[in-house]
C-alpha cells in the first residue's frame, strides 16, 4: 500500500451503489489525472465539482481503485448567484478535461489553468472562454486560422502563453468574444 499527498480538483463523480461509495474522477499537479473511491455517509457532505481539495491518496497492488482519506476542502466553487453562462463554461471546461487526459499523466499547464480558474476573485466569462480555448491549445486541439484577423492573433497568443499572462487581456469587444466562443 502507498499513501500519496496532494492538491486535486474534483473533475466528476458518480455514485456507485447504496453504500454511499463515490467514484470521483481527481486532477492534481504531482499525479494527473486519477480515479479514487470514498465512502461517504448521509450527514457527510459530498466532494463536488471543480473543488480544490487537499488529500491523501491509498493505492495498493493489483488494484486500480484508489481510497481517498484525510479531506481538506481548500476552495469551492458556488453555483448560486452565479450566471449559467458562467457554470455552462466551467462544465464544458471539466467535460474537456475529463474527456481528453489520460490517466496518471502528469500534464502541469491543465492543472494550472484549472487551479488559476478555482482561485481567480471574480472570474467572468470571458476569461472561462480564453481559458477553455487554452485547453484546446493544451490538447492541440485549436485551429490558429481564421478569418477574423485580431481572433487569428488572440488564438496564437492563447497558443503560445501561460494562463496567468492570458489573464491579463483585460477587455475583449463583444463580437470579437463571439467569434471565440464559436470555436470548438
Amino acid at each position: 500500500m502507498s499513501v500519496f499527498k496532494s492538491k486535486w480538483i474534483i473533475l466528476k463523480y458518480k455514485f456507485l451503489n447504496q453504500k454511499w461509495e463515490i467514484l470521483y474522477d481527481i486532477f492534481s499537479l504531482d499525479y494527473g489525472k486519477i480515479q479514487a473511491i470514498k465512502k461517504s455517509s448521509k450527514k457527510e457532505k459530498i466532494l463536488d465539482l471543480w473543488n480544490l481539495i487537499d488529500f491523501e491518496i491509498e493505492t495498493s497492488l493489483g488494484s486500480n481503485i484508489n481510497k481517498i482519506r484525510n479531506i481538506k476542502i481548500i476552495n469551492t466553487f458556488y453555483y448560486l448567484e452565479t450566471n449559467f453562462n458562467i457554470i455552462n463554461i466551467y462544465l464544458e471546461i471539466i467535460n474537456l478535461i475529463s474527456k481528453n487526459t489520460p490517466e496518471w499523466i502528469i500534464i502541469k499547464e491543465i492543472y494550472d489553468v484549472l487551479f488559476i480558474i478555482n482561485t481567480f476573485k471574480n472570474i467572468d466569462y470571458t476569461k472561462l472562454v480564453l481559458s477553455k480555448l487554452k485547453i484546446f491549445s493544451i490538447f492541440w486541439n485549436l485551429n490558429l486560422e481564421n478569418k477574423d484577423l485580431i481572433v487569428s492573433k488572440i488564438l496564437n497568443f492563447i497558443s503560445k502563453n501561460n494562463i496567468e499572462k492570458i489573464f491579463l487581456l483585460t477587455w475583449i469587444d463583444e463580437k470579437i468574444l463571439q467569434n471565440l466562443e464559436k470555436i470548438k
